[in-house]
């Protein structure tokens, strides 16, 4: 961008820059634009980039012969032989076998021009090859090539032997040859030897060694071959290949040659016996093996069975071997016996090879050892309880083997041990066994036994016998007597011993105290009772009382236990106790008690006695002047008296001391300490009394003692009554007595006397108030005064004895205007001296206020607010005053307090507490008296304001005073917006502080919502103030003590009861729950309902759930805290989901949804409804009420069973079985089959019952055998529990044919030979005739065949029809689908055709405005094959609107397309042309044709209406979904001459919506205090009242202004074409507002909206687009010119009356009564007829003289018709434009015609998803990244570019198929379903509106 400045006659240069980056021709349109010049002058840049030029020393190279593997280098030179430098890159394939060196570089245009690269090629593969190689130059579009190409030939070699032969070999046995291989050429040769038919064997017997070896270029290698026949077979055949790698397979081969044979040996002995042997002890024997054969034989033994292993062990010399020939082989055997007994074991020999198992059979007896004991028994008697006895036993072996043994005693825990438990005797020897026991029981023999195992030998048992005596609880230490000594009381003496139970028997234990009251029988029945006693009980059963307890008392003591009992001892009051105990205890099985230990327990408790030799002393100190004072000093002796050492402490507090602190003192020890008393002497000389203790602690008591320890100290005191003598202040002149006690309070006499401090001279402060008064002190002249003369102390002094008392006097003088202050001084001999301080002045009354206004501000309204005024002494003088509150007009302040005095000096606060409750503006005054002086007027000005927050959900129609204050709202604050004449402060709520909005909500923790700003509409103001108002009333009656008769409280919801109490006060009946009652200034705001809302959920599924969505909207000016309880629906169906607690900014708003959930199980079917309050904080509560029904689905069906007899295979018999849904909601159910066999089918399977409606299921029964079939269905309704089960069964039939013979052979035949004859029989095995029919030579069957193979409707490759009887024809009704179907095609060929066209006509439109002569022959030619059907539609396409008479006449007149002369026809062709033209649409009356039932696919037939037979300008066209209905009004409209007439109904809510509030008006010409048009206020009035309707009778939150400009409802995109417009009633789109108008009302709009003038339309459509430009220019021009012109065009809008400024007084035609904003067509109809005849009523009466008995008819003809002739009315052709008659045209339309154009369109994109050649075009296609793309060669991409768009075009055809098919769903709904209804006026009879 370049600017600059040429002057007259000069030449600017300007340098254009021109840098390439491609080899490509650049070209550039560049402009000039000159200031003060309208065009610019256009410059073009062209250029031409030149990329880099190189080139190859040669580009092809002929390699030639090379051997494979090799490596071959070649190297070419690259040349720049441009003038650029040039960057080259080399691009091969991966897989390429050439690589080059360097790969990318660079070349320059001078020097280093030339570059060699170094070509390496390594051949992998043998034949020819051609390969190219690419070099790319970085700016070139086309890349250097080099192409090499050669052949690649492999190595030569030889074998040296050319055949083997191995004879005559022995099976298993090793063979092994060498062979040579020779390389006869000029490379390395890596090879491998093989035997490919050995390689089919998974066992090889040939191995090559090494199995792979190289043999450089003329050398030789050797390998060896070993061969280990594994087969019985000759080996012929066979041959060793040789592999070269790289090169090939089975290159050469040598042949072989061998004979397998397997020679065999026999067993010398077939039976091998080794007699008796000893368990583990090993015997040999030999087996003999002989071979009586030429060759060697091997031979394997198969080895012991495993079964046998567990027996004895075998072992054998050699598992397996050789036998040389003719040769005998003794095999050595060993067994070794594992199990006793006699055993046989079958060993196999086997003979590789062969099949033949020789068998030998070993046989052997297997023994053990033996020992013998020399006792049978053992028997201990008498043998002590837990004391060891001990016995021997001798035990000897008697085998010649080792005998092992194991010994123990049988039982587990036995009382018996043995010496040895494991031990091995030699062969003939013993051992000694010693046995003891230990008994652990008494009472009862112990019995256990001796058990010996000898290892692989018999088992020996030894019984055990023992009695046992004594006890087998054991105590280790002695318990007869426990003496635990002296024990202080607050001790507790602890003693502890171990009790275990050495038995085998668990013991009771229990402790008894041995009450010596009782004897010791009744003491241990008392123990032993099982009966349960209380504490108190228990305590009461001993009269003696026990000062030991053992711990456990009772305890069970297992076997092999031990217990830990603890005595303690313990006794509040000394002395020595003594107690006797026993332990008794039980066995299990014998409750008996005994005896088992007696003991004594006893202790000596003391406490700590310590004699002192005083209890108190006593020090007394006495200060009288001239005398000396002495410290006092005390002895205190002190003797252990206890049987116990005791160790104590003194302590006592200052001034007095001890000279010892610590004592130890054994029993019968002393001591004696001194306490000694010195108090210091302070210099106050102060008397003191002083009291304490000496304090003695024990270490080991927690007793103290103590001795009480006194002091006095006196000197010469007084007391005075006071210290400080205030006159205050006294009025001029005058004086003043004040009287002070004085008191001696010390024991020494005293003497004082009083003075002044200063007696010369006294400081004055003097007070010149009245200078006039005192000429003295006018002049400066300030009197002095001394202390005596303002000031007088009677008596001057005294003396007192000790407790007496005086009264001292003193006087104050006032002199005018002064202060004095002086201190009285009290001399006391030998004691202190005492000040008093001593003030007064004398002065008159002085006062001052610190405000007469106080202004309270914005306040909540639940807030108090408190605000002072000071009210100042500043005089001398103390005075009074009072508050006069009389003025007050509404209690809403306090003022406090009513009176009082004011101190001199001081202040008095005057507290004005606001109580707000009123939401308003208060100016109050109240008067203030002071003293004598006049009363002052004090104002109180402050605002109350309440958070407010408004909810988008509907009003409760309970709350019907709503509307009334909603009514007014709008008047006043719509008037007050015109005016701009008064300030809506006093009504609309400002702004409030930063201070409130802070104060009362930061202090909240509140989860964040999703907040969105919103500024308030007009709409939301009206509401606002309405509720402010009622908010205000409320509040208003309730300060005056006159509750509105309408309130309802939050929590009772019915008006308040209020009655008198005694004291006659007014109190609440019916207090809220947390007991805030009602405060008498207003009402409590969380408990008044502000605006009530309800939301009903309609009917809900049990077990579904439904939410509502909708927005909470600070409305105010302050902050609200919004909260609800979410607990109040605990347990409910409804739910509230959103922020529980949620601070909003003003004009700010978040979303809250609603759920309705009702749950099975829990909630029961039927209507409900809750309250759910909105709380907001310090405000009003919102109250919503939620209401729903509650439904469970059911379907009833037609029966439960279903018969469907007797079936043919092949045949299929269908029933239907209805269901019926009786609910008011839809119901979803599922058939599902118990069996899975493709028997019985349902169609559907599954689906929705809409509410009050059936469906019919079709149930088909297709047998496939001759069975008897039987299965159920069973019907599941989806939110239901309940489950139908429907059986059914049928009896399948099979038709059988037989044929004689089944299969016929006609011999031989000569050519043309009279034909052989055969006969088959036919016989029929059925119960009913068959028809039979020759697949081959049956003419009529090959037709019906070409027939069905040409219909539709196969499903799963099978097609049912219904059974034809015996020789009839294919049905009817299949020929005519044929033949119908044949047309289809046919139409879809002509609608290809047709497309093209119309392809060609509208390029011919496109060329006609530019070359008219030219574009008239390529329109000819483009039409002239055309038919007349396809030439009216092609036309009427494209705005050319002419009749079918008028095509016919121009077909005929076209020259025949052989024939070349068509540029000769210019009439036909200036007719085309004329016809064109938009003007020329009206044709004759001969073209006249009327509007019904359409019978071709064009919808634009209905349009051929001539305008002459239309006797009014009002149009209504009525018709449904792609009926034609909006082709037809802009046909109508075009030929009526007004086409920009056309209106739809949601246009006219729409611009109500849309039409700016009166701030926007001002911006095109409003100014502020300026009066607005009638007009204007009337529209925006109908704003302000359809906006309301619309938004409080909504379900869901609905924006007026914003979310439904004139939008065609959302759903399938073929309904929102121009001629396919129409309302799917219950397919709704989104963007459908939920609010209804009623008919009066849209009526109202719909004559204002008729009654706007062009400027009004265009004034309206520049509003919105009012851009920032036009206000900036605005605000620069400055001047009020411009916009009192626009007030005066503004003005003459309303005056303007001429026809050509009210488009629609010429006519308006209504495109349908679909509207979005009615509740239905017939609310539409109900509109228009409203509609007109009011504006029939505004028409002047000159004109329509009896207009006011005119109405709109009901439509009863489906023809066009105006109203009928009113009496005085004319026949004048002037009146068409003015009248408001309506014509009614509706469109009949069928469902075949609609179906048959859905068939059309989807056929032309089935044609694009069924091309071959664009499926074979996408055959492997896939989409590739991006970075895949990006590498992809330009050809490549290209190719890849076509592809993809080929892929979208077939994307695009399926997703409308889908488009179409969702379409049709809808369409079928609407034209032949059960929904469909339209009320009246629209009825749906036969007579007025068939659909």
């Amino acid at each position: 961008h370049t600017k600059g400045e040429i002057f007259p006659g000069g030449i600017q240069e300007v340098t254009i820059g021109f840098c390439p980056d491609n080899a490509l021709t650049f070209e550039a349109e560049a402009a000039l634009e000159i200031d003060g010049l309208i065009d610019r002058i256009p410059v073009t840049f062209k250029g031409v980039g030149l990329g880099p030029k190189a080139k190859f020393l040669f580009d092809q190279l002929d390699i030639g012969r090379v051997y494979i593997n090799a490596v071959h280098r070649y190297s070419i030179e690259l040349e720049n032989i441009g003038q650029i430098d040039v960057n080259f890159k080399f691009e091969m394939d991966a897989d390429s076998p050439f690589t080059c060196r360097p790969a990318e570089g660079r070349l320059g245009a001078l020097q280093n021009n030339t570059r060699s690269i170094l070509f390496t090629f390594v051949a992998t593969k043998k034949g020819r090859f051609e390969e190219t190689v690419e070099c790319w130059l970085k700016g070139n579009q086309q890349p250097l090539t080099v192409t090499f190409r050669g052949k690649v030939i492999g190595p030569t070699f030889d074998f040296e032997q050319k055949h083997i032969d191995w004879g005559n070999v022995s099976y298993g046995f090793l063979q092994s040859r060498e062979i040579s291989v020779a390389n006869s050429s000029e490379i390395p040769m890596r090879f491998s030897l093989r035997v490919p038919e050995d390689e089919k064997y998974t066992q090889r017997e040939f191995r090559m060694i090494p199995e792979m070896q190289t043999i450089l270029p003329h050398g030789i290698g050797k390998v060896r071959v070993d061969f280990v026949p594994q087969t019985k077979k000759k080996y012929s055949g066979y041959r060793i290949v040789i592999d070269v790698v790289g090169v090939g397979k089975a290159l050469k081969a040598i042949p072989m040659q061998a004979v397998c044979k397997v020679p065999e040996f026999s067993l010398g002995l077939d039976e091998l016996d080794f007699g008796q042997v000893s368990i583990n002890h090993p015997y040999h024997l030999q087996l003999p093996l002989v071979n009586n054969s030429d060759l060697p034989a091997r031979f394997e033994v198969k080895g012991q069975p495993e079964s046998t292993l567990k027996l004895a062990h075998l072992k054998f010399d050699l598992t397996d071997g050789f036998i040389k020939s003719n040769f005998c082989l003794h095999l050595g055997v060993t067994i070794f016996g594992k199990k006793l007994g006699e055993h046989e074991f079958p060993i196999q020999m086997r003979i590789p090879g062969s099949a033949r198992l020789p068998v030998v059979v070993i046989k052997a007896t297997v023994v053990g050892p033996k020992i013998i004991a020399d006792k049978k028994r053992l028997v201990f008697k008498s043998a002590k309880v837990l004391e060891p006895s001990t016995q021997s036993l001798v035990f000897s072996n008697l085998s010649v083997i080792p005998a092992p043994f194991k010994a123990f005693v049988r039982k587990k825990k036995s009382c018996f041990r043995l010496s040895t438990t494991e031990a091995t005797i030699p062969p003939g020897d013993k051992i000694e066994l010693k046995v003891t026991v230990i008994p652990n029981d008494f009472g009862a023999p112990i019995k256990d036994r001796i058990m010996i195992v000898v290892e692989e030998g018999d088992i020996l048992e030894i019984p055990l016998s023992a009695n046992g005596e004594g006890t087998t609880i054991y105590c280790p230490e002695d318990i007869k007597e426990v003496d635990m000594g002296h024990v202080f009381t607050v001790d507790r003496c602890k003693r502890r011993f171990v009790f275990e139970n050495r038995g085998k028997r668990s013991h009771n234990l229990t402790w008894v105290f041995l009450d010596p009251k009782f004897t010791e029988r009744e003491n241990i029945q008392r123990s032993t009772s099982s009966k349960k006693m209380t504490p108190e009980e228990e305590a009461a059963s001993h009269p003696t009382p026990c000062h030991f307890i053992v711990r456990p008392k009772k305890v069970l003591l297992n076997p092999n236990m031990a217990i830990s009992f603890q005595v303690e001892g313990f006794s509040p009051k000394p002395g020595s106790k003594k107690e006797n105990w026993l332990c008794l205890g039980s066995v299990q099985g014998d409750p008996r008690p005994f005896v088992i230990h007696r003991t004594t327990l006893k202790a000596n408790f003391v406490v700590p006695l310590l004699e002192l030799s005083e209890k108190t002393l006593e020090f007394i100190q006495l200060c009288e002047p001239s005398q000396e004072i002495l410290p006092g000093k005390l002895p205190l002796s002190l003797r252990n008296v206890s049987p116990l050492p005791l160790v104590f402490s003194l302590r006592c507090p200052t001034p007095f001391s001890v000279d010892a602190s610590e004592f130890s003192l054994e029993p019968g020890e002393s001591a004696t300490v001194q306490v000694h008393f010195s108090a210091e002497v302070s210099e106050e000389k102060q008397s003191m009394k002083i009291r304490t203790n000496l304090l003695i602690t024990y270490r080991d008591h927690t007793q103290k003692d103590k001795v009480v320890l006194r002091g006095e100290v006196h000197f010469p005191n007084l007391k005075f009554s006071s210290k400080v003598i205030d006159f205050g202040c006294v009025l001029n002149e005058t004086y003043k007595r004040m009287a002070v006690e004085v008191e001696n309070i010390s024991r020494v006499v005293t003497n004082y006397n009083w003075s002044f401090l200063a007696p010369e001279t006294l400081g004055i402060e003097t007070i010149a108030e009245d200078v006039k008064r005192e000429p003295e002190r006018a002049q400066g002249i300030v009197p002095e005064y001394s202390a005596n003369e303002v000031f007088d102390i009677v008596p001057i002094g005294g003396c007192l004895l000790p407790g007496e008392k005086e009264v001292v006097e003193f006087v104050f003088y006032g002199h005018t205007n002064s202060s004095h202050e002086t201190v009285a001084i009290c001399e006391v001999e030998g004691g202190p001296e005492y000040t008093l301080s001593l003030k007064g002045q004398a002065s008159a009354v002085l006062y001052t206020l610190d405000s007469k206004e106080l202004n309270f501000g914005d306040n909540a309204i639940e807030n108090r607010k408190t605000m002072e005024l000071t009210l100042r002494n500043v005089g001398c003088v103390d005075f009074k005053f009072h508050v006069d509150n009389s003025p007050l007009k509404l209690p809403v302040f306090k003022i406090f307090p009513s009176g009082g005095i004011v101190g001199v000096g001081k202040k008095r606060k005057i507290g004005v507490r606001y109580l707000g409750g009123i939401p308003s503006q208060i100016d109050e005054t109240f008067k203030l008296c002071v003293a004598c002086f006049r009363p002052m007027d004090i104002s109180l000005i402050g605002t109350g304001l309440f958070p407010q927050v408004s909810v988008e959900l509907p009003r409760d129609p309970q709350d019907s005073m709503f509307q009334p204050r909603l009514d007014y709202a709008i008047d006043t604050i719509l008037l007050d917006q015109i005016n701009s004449t008064e300030n809506m402060e006093y009504r609309i709520q400002t702004p409030v502080t930063a201070t409130l909005s802070t104060r009362n909500i930061t202090t909240v923790s509140t989860r964040r919502a999703d907040l969105k700003e919103q500024p308030l509409t007009t709409m939301q103001l009206c509401v606002r103030e309405a509720d402010r108002l009622f908010y205000f009333d409320t509040c208003r009656a309730f300060a005056m003590g006159r509750p509105p008769d309408d309130y309802v409280d939050l929590l009772t919801l019915r008006p308040l009861n209020m009655s008198k109490s005694k004291k006659g006060k007014r109190q609440d009946k019916l207090p809220s729950p947390n007991r805030r009652i009602i405060p008498p200034i207003g009402v409590n705001a969380p408990n008044f309902v502000i605006s009530r809302h309800v939301v009903d959920f309609g009917h809900v599924i049990l077990g579904s759930k439904k939410s509502v969505v909708f927005h909470v909207s600070n409305v105010g000016g302050a902050p609200a805290l919004v909260e609800y309880n979410r607990k109040d629906l605990i347990g409910s169906m409804f739910d509230i989901q959103g922020p529980s607690s949620t601070a909003v900014p003003p004009q700010n708003y978040y979303n809250l949804k609603l759920v309705c959930a009702p749950r099975a199980g829990h909630d029961q079917p039927g209507a409900s409804e809750m309250l759910l309050p909105l709380h907001i904080k310090k405000a009003p509560t919102i109250l919503i009420r939620l209401r729903t029904v509650v439904e469970v689905p059911t379907v009833e069906v037609s029966t439960v069973s279903l018969n469907f007899g007797k079936v043919y295979a092949g045949m299929r018999k269908v029933q239907s079985l209805t269901l019926r849904n009786n609910n008011p909601v839809e119901v979803k159910w599922d058939l599902s089959l118990a069996s899975t066999k493709p028997v019985f089918l349902v169609q559907p399977r599954s689906g929705t019952i809409n509410a009050n409606s059936s469906v019919d299921v079709c149930i088909s029964f297709t047998p496939t055998k001759a069975v008897s079939y039987k299965t159920s269905l069973s019907l599941a309704v989806k939110m239901s529990t309940s489950v139908i089960t429907i059986g059914c069964k049928g009896q399948g039939l099979v038709k059988t044919l037989r044929l004689e013979p089944a299969k016929i052979k006609m011999g031989p035949l000569l050519p043309y030979q009279k034909g052989n004859r055969k006969v088959v029989r036919i016989h029929n095995d059925a119960s009913e005739p068959l028809e039979i029919v020759s697949l081959d030579f049956d003419i009529d069957l090959r037709e019906e065949q070409r027939i069905l193979r040409g219909i539709e409707g196969y499903k799963n490759g099978a097609l049912y029809l219904e059974p034809r009887g015996l020789g009839e024809p294919l049905p009817s009704r299949l020929r005519r689908q044929y033949h119908l179907q044949q047309n289809i095609n046919q139409r879809l060929d002509e609608e290809r055709k047709k497309r093209a066209h119309e392809e060609q006509l509208s390029h011919a439109f496109e060329v006609l405005t530019a070359a008219p002569q030219d574009a008239k022959r390529v329109l000819t030619e483009a039409i002239s094959p055309l038919n007349p059907e396809q030439l009216y539609e092609a036309m009427c396409a494209k705005n050319v609107y002419i009749t079918r008479k008028h095509a016919f006449a121009l077909v005929k007149s076209f020259p025949n397309p052989k024939k070349k002369e068509v540029l000769n026809h210019g009439t036909l062709i200036n007719e085309i042309d004329r016809r064109m033209r938009p003007n020329a649409a009206r044709v004759g009356e001969n073209d006249q044709e009327e509007v019904g039932e359409l019978q071709s696919t064009c919808p634009s037939q209905v349009s051929d209406v001539d305008p002459l037979t239309i006797d009014s300008r009002n149009i209504l066209i009525v018709g449904g979904p792609m009926s034609g209905k909006s082709t037809l009004a802009k046909i109508l409209a075009e030929r009526l001459g007004m086409p920009q007439h056309i209106i739809r109904l949601d246009e006219v809510v729409q611009f109500f919506l849309d039409y700016p509030d009166p701030t926007v008006v001002s911006v095109t010409g409003e100014d502020d205090g300026v009066d607005m048009e009638p007009a204007v206020a009337q529209r925006l009035s109908l704003k302000m009242r359809i906006t309301a309707r619309v938004h409080v009778n909504s379900d869901e939150p609905v924006n007026a202004s914003a979310d439904s400009k004139g939008e065609d409802k959302k759903g399938d995109p073929e309904i929102k074409k121009g001629d396919e417009k129409g309302d799917l009633e219950g397919e709704k789109g989104d963007t459908e507002p939920s609010g209804k108008l009623d008919a009066e009302l849209f009526a109202e709009a719909l004559i204002h909206y008729l009654s706007l003038s062009e400027t009004d339309l265009s004034q309206f459509s520049t509003l919105d687009g009012c851009g920032k430009e036009e206000e900036d220019m605005r605000e620069e021009e400055g001047t009020r010119e411009a916009e009192e012109q626009i007030q005066k065009e503004l003005a003459a809008i309303g005056d303007q009356e001429d026809a050509q400024n009210r488009p629609y007084d010429m006519g308006v035609i209504i495109d349908g009564l679909d509207c979005s904003f009615l509740g239905s067509p017939g609310e539409a109809a109900k509109a228009v007829q409203i509609t007109f005849d009011k504006r029939r009523s505004v028409i002047p009466s000159e004109r329509d003289p009896d207009a006011h008995e005119v109405a709109l008819k009901r439509v009863k003809s489906v023809l066009p018709h105006g109203d009928e002739m009113l009496p005085g009315e004319t026949d004048d052709a002037r009146f068409d434009k003015r009248t408001a008659r309506l014509n009614v045209f509706v469109i009949r339309t069928k469902w075949s015609l609609i179906s048959h154009r859905l068939a059309v369109k989807k056929e032309v994109q089935r044609v694009v998803i069924c091309d071959e050649k664009l499926q074979e075009a996408l055959e492997g296609f896939h989409e590739l990244e991006p970075k895949a793309l990006r590498k992809l060669k330009s050809a490549r991409r290209k190719e890849y570019e076509q592809k993809l768009q080929l892929k979208n075009k077939l994307d695009i055809a399926k997703k409308a198929i889908d488009s179409l098919n969702e379409l049709e769903r809808k369409l079928r709904k609407y034209y032949i379903g059960d929904e469909v209804k339209i009320s009246a006026p629209m009825s749906r009879s036969n007579s007025d509106l068939p659909v």
